[in-house]
């Protein structure tokens, strides 16, 4: 007979907005994540870009007709912005098997950011601000801003399914592999919001998957501090990326992003996808 599962409410406190979780302790807890593994995962050889015949498409952010409530919910207002459905597992650049759909929209004070991951199995046991939260369930967004032929900064924002966040600032992309990622950089007020279409923690049954919802103040990156928003038309560049941890998967794990990368690198800022901001 199958043992209880006690049920939990998890309150995790993100730029200072509360985000309440449901879930349910797996008492059969899945084994640790080798803690050699990296972002990078560097064991995997590239692919030659040449060998892949696959555009990097561009994306889109269109600006909303109201404010958007950041609760984990997708909203009406969402049917206002482009969705992207089309990720890539690198380095050949497949189609994976855990689907995803993203939107991102913008107003006068931030940039909002819709993931919609389905998943059977949403796992997850992060709790601390900056922890590695990629060896767990994760949703990224990458933006990039600056001239790829001088300085070009970009920012990263992991956000797991307990609603734990892991941002970073790397200020001159050229030095991203000597180190120069500042982990210790915060977005001031980002508001972050989660829920779980399922139970989490709990491989024994079938979820089907899990939201996050983002606003990100303009007014906290790095290279806002003189102007309040983007023009209408301006180009900047990012991608959105997944990690999946799954007892459905045939390896365990799948990693995927919107941008077709021929290296298991989420960081390559000169491959990411340009970004418009319009109407």
């Amino acid at each position: 007979m199958m043992r209880m599962v006690q049920a939990l409410v998890a309150v995790v406190l993100v730029g200072g907005m509360c985000s309440c979780v449901r879930f349910r302790l797996n008492p059969w807890a899945k084994p640790a994540k080798d803690a050699a593994a990296t972002e990078a995962t560097a064991a995997v050889a590239p692919v030659p870009e040449a060998a892949i015949a696959v555009p990097s498409p561009t994306l889109i952010c269109k600006r909303t007709p109201a404010p958007i409530v950041v609760d984990g919910r997708r909203e009406v207002l969402w049917d206002h912005g482009i969705a992207v459905t089309r990720f890539f597992v690198p380095p050949g650049c497949t189609e994976p098997l855990s689907k995803t759909e993203v939107s991102c929209m913008w107003d006068d004070k931030a940039l909002y950011v819709l993931f919609q991951a389905q998943d059977k199995d949403v796992w997850s046991d992060l709790l601390e601000h900056d922890d590695s939260t990629y060896l767990n369930d994760v949703l990224e967004f990458f933006i990039a801003y600056g001239d790829f032929d001088d300085e070009l900064q970009y920012v990263n924002f992991e956000v797991n399914a307990l609603g734990t966040v892991y941002d970073a600032h790397s200020p001159v992309w050229p030095l991203r592999n000597l180190g120069h990622r500042w982990k210790r950089w915060n977005c001031l007020d980002l508001k972050v919001a989660v829920t779980v279409q399922g139970t989490l923690n709990d491989y024994r049954d079938e979820d089907q998957g899990w939201t996050l919802e983002m606003a990100i103040p303009f007014s906290s990156l790095p290279w806002m501090q003189d102007r309040a928003q983007p023009r209408v038309g301006e180009e900047w560049r990012g991608h959105f990326a997944r990690w999946d941890y799954s007892v459905y998967l045939p390896e365990g794990k799948e990693i995927s992003s919107t941008t077709p990368f021929t290296r298991v690198n989420f960081h390559q800022a000169d491959k990411f996808q340009r970004l418009y901001f319009q109407r």
